[in-house]
C-alpha cells in the first residue's frame, strides 16, 4: 500500500499534466527520479519473497505446528478442498495486486524511459504479468516449504533462500 502511494505521488510529479514533457536517461541526475528508481529497483523484486515468507510459509506450517490439521482435515471438507479454499483466493489476490503494481511501475517510468520499454531486461521482471508470476512463485514456494518442512521459521528461511537463488539466477 505504501509503495503504491509512494509511486503515485512521485509519478504525479514526473507526469506533469499527464503528458511526456521531458526525456531523461535512466541514469538521470534528477534527484527525485534517481532516489525513487533506486528504491523501486530494490524493493519491488523483494515483494514476492515477502509474500512467500509472511503469507505462504506460515499458511500450512502453522496448522502442523499447532496440531490443528488433525481436526481441520477430518471434518466434512477434505485436505484438497481445505487447501484450495485457503490458497487459491490468496494467490489470486496477490496476482492482481502484483499486476497492479506492475502497471503502476510502467506508468511511473513512462515519461523518463519512454513507452517503448517492454523488452528492457532490467525492467522485464517488473512488467505486470512477469511480476504477477514472480509473486505467485514466491507465495507458492512458501506454501511448498511450509507443507514439506512443517515448521514456520524453517519454512520461511528455506523460502527466502530459494527465492533469492531463483531471482538472482534469472
Amino acid at each position: 500500500d505504501l509503495l503504491a502511494i509512494f509511486m503515485a505521488v512521485t509519478g504525479l510529479l514526473l507526469h506533469p499534466a499527464g503528458t511526456r514533457v521531458f526525456s531523461a536517461a535512466p541514469n538521470s541526475q534528477w534527484p527525485l527520479f534517481d532516489a525513487t528508481n533506486t528504491l523501486l529497483r530494490i524493493v519491488l523484486p523483494l515483494i514476492p519473497a515477502v509474500a512467500g515468507l509472511f503469507l505462504g510459509a506460515p499458511l500450512i506450517a502453522r496448522e502442523f505446528e499447532t496440531g490443528a490439521e488433525k481436526f481441520t482435515w477430518v471434518q466434512g471438507a477434505g485436505r484438497t478442498r481445505w487447501f484450495v479454499a485457503n490458497v487459491v483466493p490468496v494467490v489470486m489476490l496477490l496476482a492482481v495486486i502484483a499486476a497492479g503494481l506492475g502497471v503502476e511501475h510502467d506508468w511511473w517510468t513512462a515519461p523518463l524511459l519512454g513507452y517503448n520499454q517492454s523488452w528492457r531486461l532490467d525492467l522485464f521482471g517488473l512488467r505486470p504479468l512477469p511480476f504477477a508470476g514472480w509473486i505467485v512463485l514466491g507465495f507458492t514456494l512458501g506454501v511448498f516449504f511450509g507443507t514439506v518442512i512443517r515448521r514456520t521459521v524453517a519454512a520461511m528461511a528455506a523460502t527466502l533462500a530459494c527465492y533469492l537463488l531463483l531471482m538472482y539466477n534469472a
